[in-house]
């Protein structure tokens, strides 16, 4: 929570999400206090800060109300790590 009030979910909303979906509304959470929004460092990828931090930002079981919310398709995004070596010979 910030000075505006609001709880905001940081980490975790595949997991919320799921919860909802199966009916559960009540899960033990850790809870912190921030000065600023900026001090929450959220994370990037998130809808913009105007949307949750307006009058009435979306809350999660709006993702399961089909009159303010819908399906999409979303590429599939795939993560390549790629490891080099290099063989160095010491001078003795």
């Amino acid at each position: 929570m910030w000075g505006s009030g609001r709880y905001f979910l940081r980490d975790g909303y595949h997991r919320a999400y799921g919860l909802l979906a199966a009916g559960i509304n009540l899960a033990p959470a850790l809870v912190r206090d921030y000065a600023t929004i900026e001090e929450a460092n959220m994370p990037a990828g998130l809808l913009s800060p105007s949307t949750y931090l307006g009058t009435r930002p979306p809350l999660l079981g709006d993702y399961l109300d089909s009159s303010v919310a819908a399906d999409t398709s979303v590429p599939v995004m795939t993560k390549m790590v790629v490891v080099q070596a290099i063989e160095l010979s010491p001078i003795a």
